[in-house]
């Protein structure tokens, strides 16, 4: 065999050697960062990306693993803290086999010490195990995997939070205090709150009388998104932080243990918000609920918007001014079926003029509620389900009900003005498009049309008004009685 070229060994060799020479030397990195181009030719370690994983063990809790991989970034803003790779085999888990935290800590919270940083905050799937209200500092945002129940489940791909104590709560807490230390800033002398945000995230409340999240003190940039509601036995989302919002794509499943935690899904209590939009509203049918929830949505504050909701089951999907007053508020698409239990009204305002049995008052006190507008209301009953839907509105401060007369009803456009005092009269400005009432109420409706009615013909609702766009008389009213001078009668 002919032996090797060695001038050309030597020359393979030594470029090896001049290309190993030339490696760059290594850099400093810190546990749980990203790897960056710092130039053409450094590498270095990012603070704007953590990896939450490495910080823990399988003797370490998943808030102990998120609070360590926050505490090591220092106090740089908007850093990202990725807990998505923790489960239960690189952390502790609970005798349920779900992740958890300790008792008395959270991921800013430890051992007296809260962190504060500002940063975006990944959950892993799974179910988490709480015992200790979260309560999320100045500009935090937390994201799930996703808001269905899957994570209670083995093989689940959704986020789920699950309360596992008879506390207080509430689970979710936007700013406040933390060991009495205040976590907002001081705005004209009140804590306020910004950039608050909470989403994709299942919340099981195990039939406590607790809050799912709370906010008070979260306004502009503050919101909550794509999150479920189960099993809580206080409410779900309750607001009264004005400005705040938007809340939206929101589910609530009422499986409450007993008459004395019935459940609402929301109650919103805060003025010049973003509104509640998209949200469906049942109670648990599987198991089913001993007591029938009274009311889905509680709406107490001004100029809000609540739109694209659906409930069943509960007594009234929406009550307005049952616990503070309300003006300017507006509905819109709000609807309720009985597929999943019986329903007294789609929606229902409270007020001092009651409509006769069977209709109910709201529970005393109540507020005032002036300038309210609803658009789209719909009832539907589902039949041969065994449920019923009573009335799509009911009106107590004018002493309006509108009846379910059949499967299907709808109220296109309701409107509710100011009080007006006319002499000794109290009087409200009111509007509406449906003609449904139960009697002895009278609900006035404004009619277009191009033909002339006969003087006189019979009319259902007294003070009603007709246009006539055709030939004739312009303007007609509805006159109550028998004889002449009444019926239909031209003004103009």
């Amino acid at each position: 065999m002919k032996p090797p070229n060695k001038p050309l060994l030597w020359l393979i060799l030594s470029t090896l050697g001049a290309t190993v020479i030339s490696l760059p030397q290594a850099w400093a990195q810190t546990q749980g960062q990203n790897t960056v181009w710092k130039n053409a030719t450094t590498k270095a370690g990012s603070s704007a990306y953590i990896d939450a994983s490495v910080f823990g063990s399988t003797s370490t809790d998943l808030c102990f693993d998120i609070y360590s991989a926050l505490n090591s970034v220092g106090s740089p803003a908007g850093v990202v803290i990725d807990a998505r790779g923790i489960n239960t085999g690189n952390s502790t888990k609970d005798s349920d086999n779900n992740l958890e935290c300790a008792s008395g800590t959270t991921p800013w919270y430890r051992g007296g010490t809260i962190l504060t940083t500002p940063a975006s905050i990944l959950l892993p799937s799974g179910t988490i195990d709480i015992s200790t209200t979260w309560v999320l500092p100045n500009r935090t945002r937390v994201f799930g995997e996703a808001m269905n129940s899957y994570g209670l489940t083995s093989g689940g791909n959704g986020t789920s939070i699950a309360w596992t104590t008879s506390g207080s709560g509430p689970m979710i807490q936007f700013g406040g205090l933390q060991s009495g230390t205040q976590l907002c800033p001081t705005v004209n002398s009140a804590p306020v709150c910004t950039g608050i945000s909470f989403q994709d995230v299942y919340l099981y409340g195990d039939g406590q009388n607790i809050v799912g999240i709370e906010n008070d003190y979260a306004q502009d940039l503050s919101y909550v998104d794509h999150v479920s509601f189960s099993s809580i036995g206080g409410t779900g989302l309750k607001v009264t932080a004005n400005g705040s919002g938007p809340y939206s794509n929101l589910s609530c499943v009422s499986n409450a243990k007993s008459s004395a935690y019935p459940m609402a899904c929301v109650e919103l209590q805060a003025s010049n918000t973003l509104g509640l939009h998209g949200m469906t509203a049942t109670p648990s049918v599987n198991p089913p609920v001993p007591i029938q929830p009274e009311v889905a949505i509680y709406l107490d504050g001004s100029n809000n918007t609540i739109e694209d909701i659906h409930t069943e089951g509960f007594a009234d999907g929406v009550r307005v001014g049952q616990n503070a007053a309300s003006y300017a508020d507006t509905l819109l698409d709000v609807n309720a079926g009985d597929g999943a239990g019986s329903v007294t009204n789609d929606i229902h305002i409270c007020g001092a003029d009651v409509p006769p049995s069977p209709a109910a008052a709201c529970s005393s006190p109540y507020f005032t509620v002036e300038d309210l507008s609803i658009v789209g209301s719909l009832s539907v009953h589902v039949a041969g389900g065994g449920n019923t839907i009573t009335a799509t509105l009911q009106d107590d401060v004018t002493g309006v009900w509108l009846e379910q007369p059949t499967n299907t009803s709808s109220v296109g456009l309701y409107l509710l003005g100011d009080l007006d005092t006319i002499g000794s009269v109290h009087a409200y400005s009111r509007f509406t498009t449906s003609p449904y009432t139960t009697s002895p109420q009278i609900t006035p409706t404004w009619s277009v049309g191009s033909g002339t009615p006969t003087t006189g013909a019979a009319c259902s609702n007294p003070g009603s008004l007709y246009t006539n766009t055709g030939t004739g008389s312009t303007l007609y009213v509805c006159v109550p009685g028998s004889g002449a001078g009444t019926g239909w009668q031209p003004v103009v």
